[in-house]
Parts: C-alpha cells; structure tokens; sequence
C-alpha cells in the first residue's frame, strides 16, 4: 500500500480591489512512500481561480489543510492519475529492486529440478 503526503511551497500572491495576498499559485510536493520505505516524490505546479470577495481568506488565517482542499479540488481527476503513476512507479522499482536481488543472491538448490519429486 502507498501513502502519500503533501507539503505546499512556492507560493505566488497578488492583491486586488482591496483584497490582499490572494494565491494565485503554489507548489504541491507529493512524496510517496510504499511499505517497504522506498519513496518518490512529485513537484506540481497549481494555479487557482480568483476568489469571490465574499468568500476570501485572509492570508494569515489560511491554514495548510484547506489550502490542500482548495490543491485537490484545483488539480480533480489529474491528482488521482499523478498518484496512481507514482505508486505505479514504485512497484515498478520494487520489482526491479527484488529482480536484481534474487539475481546477484541466488538460492542455491540441493538437487536438480527434474529429480525433485524423486527426493
């Protein structure tokens, strides 16, 4: 199973019609991790619409946990398919990582394989 977690950096602002710090952009960083630790991680850019003024938030009262709501909502269908590719790309690694293992560290047998059911 893969986890994911999510930091946000890289934030562009601009101020208008007395609203200021409004996030035009930030930086979504996904870091994957499988349960055997191995991990990749996936920088997305992220424009937002413009807020209304009714529902605006001021810079300062903004916390991480919305801001990665408003990612989430901002991104849709295309996080879903960033995240299946990264865990993709993990268990691709993983067989890879468990392939080259076997080959450089093989099981030495006592008997042959035509003679096994003979033992």
């Amino acid at each position: 199973m893969t986890t994911y977690t999510y930091t946000l950096s890289s934030f562009k602002t601009y101020s208008k019609e007395g609203l200021n710090k409004i996030i035009k952009s930030c930086t979504l960083n996904v870091s994957a991790t499988n349960e055997l630790g191995q991990t990749h991680l996936n920088v997305i850019p992220v424009e937002f619409e413009e807020p209304e003024q009714k529902t605006f938030i001021e810079y300062s009262s903004l916390k991480e946990e919305e801001v990665i709501k408003w990612v989430e909502a901002a991104l849709g269908e295309e996080l879903a398919a960033i995240k299946y590719g990264m865990s993709s790309y993990l268990e691709e690694r993983n067989r890879t990582v468990l392939t080259v293992d076997s080959r450089e560290n093989p099981t030495e047998e006592e008997s042959s394989p035509w003679l096994s059911d003979l033992n």
